[in-house]
């Protein structure tokens, strides 16, 4: 019995070396958004749709109370078009997302392709704003004819001045973002071929 358990200890012993550092490298499995996840922000992207289509007719929806001294600066009727169409665009990428929840790519392409968009409207449009600076510098809320009060001066100028800064806060944060989501779309798009290299042999089996 000693001997057996010597000779299996020996033999187990010889086996069991094994260097740590030689192990694979541990692969972090990134979370991907679920359904609902999907669902709920397709919901939100289409109200905000629909809230962008209404809006040229009902200024209360972005005004409220001073939608009767305030309308929307002429940098609206270039740019109107294009933000719609973003608004659209983010909905066919949830929908496409659902019905392709195969393609583990697909969700940072979209995100990056809409934030992009975005970006490039944003600096166009900052620099149609700057085109127009002056004393009179009134881009993005001009006031009705029918109100020339100080207190919708004041209102307007506060409202342009907030409308800017936030431009100018989206733009700076996007530009952060997207050289980060173009890194992790890549990441992701090279992670993607191995596994298709491996399903392919269990498919022949």
């Amino acid at each position: 019995m000693f001997v057996v358990i010597e000779r299996t200890a020996a033999t187990a012993k010889g086996e069991c070396k094994w260097d740590p550092m030689k192990l694979p490298e541990v692969r972090k499995h990134e979370r991907k958004p679920s359904a609902v996840q999907t669902v709920c922000e397709l919901a939100f992207n289409f109200f905000g749709l629909v809230w962008l289509l209404l809006i040229p007719q009902n200024h209360f929806l972005i005004f409220g109370p001073a939608a009767g001294y305030l309308k929307p600066g002429p940098i609206w009727h270039t740019f109107y078009l294009p933000v719609v169409a973003v608004a659209a665009y983010s909905i066919l990428r949830c929908m496409i997302a659902l019905a392709k929840p195969q393609w583990t790519w697909f969700p940072a392409l979209g995100n990056l392709l809409q934030n992009a968009f975005t970006l490039i409207i944003l600096k166009f449009m900052l620099a149609a704003a700057s085109h127009s600076a002056g004393a009179g510098w009134h881009p993005f809320v001009v006031i009705d004819q029918a109100a020339t009060s100080a207190q919708a001066l004041k209102v307007s100028a506060i409202v342009n001045a907030s409308i800017l800064l936030g431009m100018v806060g989206t733009w700076i944060g996007l530009c952060i973002a997207v050289p980060i989501q173009t890194w992790q779309f890549m990441r992701r798009l090279r992670d993607s071929v191995p596994d298709k290299q491996h399903a392919m042999p269990l498919q022949v089996l």
